[in-house]
């Protein structure tokens, strides 16, 4: 009998989650990067220069 999976595109079988997981990696790499930043400017704005660090 054949099993049917979930597929991006009917006819590939291609896991829809396997062309997510890139998507969902991006997303938490940004977001991580979002609140680095983030946390540098309101210490900038409060006026704390040594919480401010260049890479």
């Amino acid at each position: 009998m054949h099993r049917r999976s979930w597929a991006a595109i009917p006819g590939i079988p291609l896991p829809m989650s396997w062309i997510m997981a890139p998507i969902l990696v991006a997303d938490l790499s940004a977001a991580r990067s979002y609140r680095h930043q983030l946390a540098e400017y309101k210490a900038a704005a409060a006026g704390n220069s040594d919480a401010l660090h260049l890479e």
